[in-house]
């Protein structure tokens, strides 16, 4: 298991070049989102979307803020996919 730090490192790169087709850069200022963790969870941030990813036994949990269920995920690959959805659907609705 990667330690928490690790994958906001990780969140915090996604974006970044050498992909070139996000012109702002970073996974922060392409989604226009805030990311803060602590030690057990990684937290995104954009307006009233709050997503949560942790670790717990049962695997990788993502839970979005006015939910009443979190989702598990085997791998972390998974779950970090599961933790951008939301905001690339609200970014794609934005667009069109």
């Amino acid at each position: 298991m990667k330690p928490m730090h690790e994958v906001e490192k990780s969140l915090a790169k996604l974006f970044q070049s050498p992909l070139g087709f996000f012109p702002r850069g970073g996974l922060e200022s392409s989604l226009k989102v805030k990311i803060s963790s602590s030690p057990n969870w990684v937290k995104v941030v954009k307006g009233d979307l709050e997503m949560t990813i942790s670790f717990q036994l049962t695997g990788w949990v993502v839970y979005q803020s006015g939910q009443d269920n979190a989702e598990v995920y085997g791998s972390l690959e998974e779950a970090v996919e599961a933790l951008l959805v939301p905001f690339l659907r609200q970014e794609i609705s934005r667009v069109f």
